[in-house]
């Protein structure tokens, strides 16, 4: 494939400020500036030269050297702009951030000299290792002789990443080779988990060899100290690795290497693995277990075999116990191949059984493997599809053929599932699960899996699921009376609900990105939609929010990447026909608010809801029946019964729904007589109608009212018809009425107010003045009226006090106002504080009036109370 880099613009100037001189190169992918006692025929013969000599060992010793190049010494400064372009053009895996610098020098004085640095941390990657905050020094005298090289290297990152699975927080490399003796300082950490590895050692660099001597290291993870040495000196060479001894200890735990690795089988490499603990790199599964093992390495034809025995024992996943596992693996010479045995036992039962052979010289068809399942326990599966599925559990038994090769494998085989479950987390309902599972060419045929709820009901899947190619499903049966959901707000704060349904269910798509259709019809159940105002809806975008109910402890291990970490992204998409049994709730206004409607009735709704997607909800819901609680005026909640037919449409989030409610609330209210010669008081029934429509989010509500019933004196009932009238013409009249009636029970007359009545209306009409400005206000809950009355025959008004708290910080403070009998908003108050509820310990300030022979007199004090109880 031809490469084509396009440069449109390049500038080159140069310049001499006395005997220097200086050579420039701008570009869109990098600056570029040379200083120095050069020029360019110069460099030019230095390049020919270097490339004359570059597969010479010796150079010192060449007799075409009679012409040496002249001297020169140069300064150079690259600043990488957009270099990325130009680097993939050499090579494709490498990357420099933007704005990177590069400086050194370049000099040449009977040998050459080179230094690179790096001084502004940066960040490079490369196919399988990336460096973040990277920092470069080196420097090389006698570049192109390795018999007085000497070479300096510091070399640092604050952050490194290993194949995208491993990562570290430092690294810091320090290098020094002088002629072919070297010696070399390392220490990477990761200190989140307060692991470091400091290794060190030195050596001799040889033309047919590289002799290492290991100095005193360590390992320091998981609060355990590892020593790391070697008993002899480690060669590598062309042909052979010769490790001397290494060991890597900490108690009784060890790991330990030694032998060569070469074609020969002679003195192989060995590996001894005693009492291992494996928790933390099985991690990643939360698995635990101990490892021993005895194994042997060797070349043969350029492939890399190994024999021998290992065994994990103990294992568990998620404190679950899942057996004892050893494998032993053989070298047959007649036959050049690997034979493979294995199995899994618990408490004396195989569990898992495998053996085969793998023949390494062969290119194709070289594995031949059986795999049996007697009782396998299926937890295993849980850390593999732990955003899909979970609480699996059940048995598995049958045989499966592993063929083909190591880079395309084929599966082949049957087995049937016994006493399974498994929890669909996106509807966190519990499902029973047996069937029979048939392989065929890397594929999964299933035939009537049958899934079973606590409540009996069923579905049935067939399908298909592929094992290549990100695992796609499909999936499709039909379901009855199955729980369908089972979330509550803790789960899903927009939708959630307990639903039983019959349908049809189809499931598609790769693991990571399924698709679930549903169309069914409710039968029992319920389910809530909550709408939140329009600033929240981009916080509303999680199906839902899983806690592991097992306590997790922190992990001091190095940063890895789980494998099996599914980060599925699953849609689901039900189509249903709700039955009036299922009972249906929908809370609008703000998510704090209590208001709500509920009830029953028949409705066609698409639910599409899925991970990381906020709920999308089409369709129309009709009540039949139900009750609709509101804030009246956001006042006081009252709970009016529902008109059948009233609806809720959905075309979008749930907050764009659209309601069309309407709805009426009865009591008991009390009239006064109007006849001026009796003082009694009538109770008459009150109808308070409600109509919203709008969004939901924030309904119009509009309020009327009636009174159904008539009352046997004709007076009254004029009077009733007038305040009908009246609240037909006049909003002002009607908010006050309807205040009147849900607050004080009464009928408000505008003709006949005094005493008690005259106070009461005088409240009414501040809140009524006050309705349009509170309606988008919450009011606390905390807010108190106590009312004294006394005597109210003899000049109730004068007799009447009114006291207003208001609580803050937990009940702890109090601000108290009183009103009515010689008092009003400012000369009637008190402050106070409750420092300790155990030591019922206050803090008082107040001011009252009181009334001494006619005269009015304010008093003004400060109050510390203590109490303590002695028996």
């Amino acid at each position: 494939m031809e490469k084509k880099i396009i440069l449109k613009q390049i500038t080159i100037g140069s310049a001499q400020n006395g005997e220097e001189n200086i050579l420039t190169l701008t570009s869109p992918f990098m600056d570029c500036r040379l200083k120095g006692v050069f020029t360019p025929e110069g460099l030019g013969s230095h390049i020919k030269h270097l490339m004359s000599i570059r597969d010479v060992a010796d150079l010192t010793n060449r007799a075409d050297q009679a012409t040496i190049p002249t001297k020169f010494s140069i300064h150079y400064t690259i600043n990488c702009k957009k270099v990325s372009a130009l680097l993939n053009w050499f090579y494709t895996d490498l990357y420099i951030s933007p704005e990177t610098t590069f400086l050194g020098q370049l000099r040449y004085d009977h040998a050459y000299y080179f230094s690179l640095e790096l001084p502004t941390a940066s960040t490079i990657c490369f196919k399988q290792l990336s460096l973040e905050k990277t920092k470069i020094h080196l420097t090389i005298n006698h570049l192109t002789n390795h018999i007085k090289r000497l070479v300096r290297l510091n070399f640092s990152s604050e952050k490194l990443n290993w194949n995208k699975k491993i990562q570290t927080d430092h690294l810091a490399l320090q290098l020094l080779i002088d002629k072919n003796t070297f010696t070399m300082s390392n220490t990477l950490s990761c200190q989140p988990h307060h692991s470091t590895l400091s290794l060190k050692c030195s050596g001799t660099l040889m033309q047919d060899a590289i002799y290492i001597d290991l100095l005193p290291s360590c390992l320091k993870t998981h609060g355990k100290i590892w020593t790391i040495q070697t008993e002899q000196t480690s060669v590598i060479s062309k042909t052979a690795i010769d490790i001397g001894n290494l060991s890597i200890a900490s108690g009784n735990e060890g790991l330990f290497i030694g032998g060569k690795l070469s074609e020969s089988t002679d003195n192989p490499l060995h590996c001894t693995i005693r009492n291992l603990t494996v928790d933390h790199f099985l991690e990643a599964v939360q698995g635990a277990g101990t490892m021993d093992a005895q194994l042997l390495a060797y070349l043969r034809k350029g492939h890399f075999i190994t024999t021998g025995t290992l065994s994990l024992k103990e294992c568990t996943i998620k404190n679950h116990p899942i057996g004892s596992f050893t494998t032993k693996v053989d070298w047959d010479s007649s036959e050049n191949k690997l034979t493979l045995g294995g199995m899994l036992q618990k408490a004396g039962q195989q569990l898992l059984q495998v053996h085969g052979y793998y023949y390494p010289e062969k290119q194709q068809d070289n594995l031949n493997i059986s795999v049996g399942f007697n009782k396998m326990d299926l937890y295993l599966l849980n850390p593999l599809v732990t955003s899909v599925c979970s609480e699996i559990k059940g048995e598995i038994n049958g045989n499966f053929q592993v063929t083909g090769s190591l880079n395309e494998p084929k599966l082949n085989g049957k087995a049937t599932i016994d006493k399974g479950q498994l929890k669909i987390n996106y509807l966190n309902t519990l499902y029973q699960v047996t069937g029979e599972i048939k392989a065929n060419q890397n594929v999964l045929y299933i035939n009537q899996l049958y899934l079973q709820d606590a409540q009996k009901g069923h579905a049935h899947l067939s399908g298909t699921i592929g094992i290549q190619n990100g695992f796609p499903l499909m999936l499709s049966g039909k379901v009855e009376q199955l729980h369908l959901l089972n979330t509550s707000q803790s789960d899903n704060i927009d939708f959630y609900g307990n639903i039983y349904a019959s349908g049809t269910v189809q499931i598609q798509g790769p693991i990571k990105d399924v698709i679930i259709h549903m169309h069914a019809k409710t039968h029992k159940g319920t389910f809530t939609i909550i709408t939140h105002d329009k600033e929240n809806i981009e916080n509303t975008t999680q199906l839902v929010r899983f806690i592991y109910n097992k306590e997790h402890k922190p992990s001091n291990q190095l940063s890895i990447k789980d494998p099996y970490q599914d980060k599925a992204a699953v849609k689901l998409i039900l189509g249903l026909t709700i039955l009036p049994n299922v009972k249906t709730k929908v809370l609008f206004g703000s998510y704090n608010s209590n208001d709500m409607i509920q009830g029953t009735g028949e409705g066609n709704i698409q639910l599409e809801i899925g991970t990381n997607r906020k709920p999308y909800l089409l369709g129309n819901y009709r009540f039949k029946s139900g009750t609709c609680t509101v804030s009246v005026y956001n006042l006081i909640q009252k709970t009016f019964t529902i008109t059948p037919n009233s609806q809720v449409t959905f075309n979008g989030y749930p907050q764009e729904g659209i309601v069309d409610i309407k709805a009426t609330y009865k009591q008991m209210a009390f009239i006064a007589d109007p006849s001026e010669e009796r003082n009694d008081k009538e109770s008459v029934q009150v109808e308070i109608s409600l109509s919203a429509y709008g969004k939901l989010v924030n309904p119009s509500i509009i309020y009327g009212i009636r009174f159904p019933l008539k009352s046997v004196n004709a007076q009254i009932n004029t009077k009733l018809e007038e305040c009908y009238s009246q609240a037909l013409l006049d909003k002002n009249y009607l908010n006050k009425q309807i205040l009147s009636l849900l607050i004080a029970k009464k009928v408000y007359d505008v003709k006949n107010i005094n005493g008690w009545d005259a106070l009461s209306a005088s409240i009414n009409d501040l809140i009524a003045q006050q309705i349009q400005n509170w309606t988008n206000i919450e009011i606390e809950t905390d807010l108190d009226i106590n009312a004294w009355k006394k005597n109210e025959e003899t000049h109730p008004l004068q007799k009447t006090k009114i006291k207003v708290s208001y609580l803050f910080l937990s009940n702890h403070l109090k601000l108290s106002s009183a009103f009515g009998r010689y008092s009003n908003l400012f000369n009637d108050w008190e402050i106070s504080y409750q420092i300790s509820k155990a030591h019922n310990m206050s803090f008082k300030l107040y001011q009252q009036p009181i009334e001494n022979i006619g005269e009015k007199i304010e008093l003004f004090g400060i109050s510390l109370s203590y109490t303590k109880q002695f028996w």
